[in-house]
């Protein structure tokens, strides 16, 4: 992750928007493919998911820590992200802040299931909750879909027993791995949430 001065795009609005910033509010930082989230700790520092260096580095293992806010904003622009407070009620400030120490420290990061995003609204609302992550397995479940479509449209216009029962087989292998998959989904988000909480406090 970059440390050079912000974008002259979003120089005056990040000091605007830093300048800003109360606790206990979520950071989302816009990177090109992607967004980091962090939460407002207070005294220009973030808490979050991530490396030593960045975001990611394959070299390190990400962890809950501590760094200056305008270290992980780098040449991004940053915004405060309290959207889901529409949805969910944001915790006592306190309890926010609580929520981000308890954890430091800690591993257990899952692009999918437990990213930054994850944690960063596990911290606001007590609830871990990642759009993005939502999008991406929700374009996977749209391909699962298409395909089933296109089987099912054969098994109506085959014209042969044979075909139509293969097909027919192929179209119930579909609705088997589907159920499995939302199945495991739901399960790896619950167990990657659960490890993250049990790793204990440094």
């Amino acid at each position: 992750m970059a440390t050079a001065a912000p974008d002259e795009r979003w120089k005056s609005h990040n000091k605007q928007v830093l300048a800003q910033v109360k606790l206990g509010d979520l950071l989302e930082f816009k990177r090109l493919m992607y967004s980091h989230w962090a939460v407002y700790t207070g005294k220009d520092q973030v808490t979050h998911f991530a490396t030593k260096s960045g975001d990611f580095n394959a070299s390190e293992v990400p962890e809950i820590r501590v760094d200056d806010v305008h270290k992980v904003t780098g040449t991004s622009q940053v915004l405060v992200n309290n959207a889901l407070d529409k949805e969910l009620s944001p915790l006592p400030v306190k309890d926010i802040l609580e929520n981000a120490k308890s954890k430091l420290g800690s591993r257990g990061y899952d692009l999918v299931f437990s990213n930054c995003e994850h944690f960063a609204t596990w911290c606001r609302y007590g609830k871990a909750r990642s759009l993005q992550s939502d999008k991406s397995l929700e374009f996977g479940k749209k391909v699962g879909s298409a395909f089933k479509d296109a089987v099912a449209k054969y098994v109506a216009s085959s014209k042969t027993p044979q075909g139509k029962q293969a097909a027919e087989a192929v179209l119930t292998f579909c609705d088997a791995v589907s159920n499995s998959l939302n199945s495991h989904i739901e399960r790896k988000r619950n167990e990657e949430l659960s490890n993250l909480k049990q790793q204990p406090k440094p």
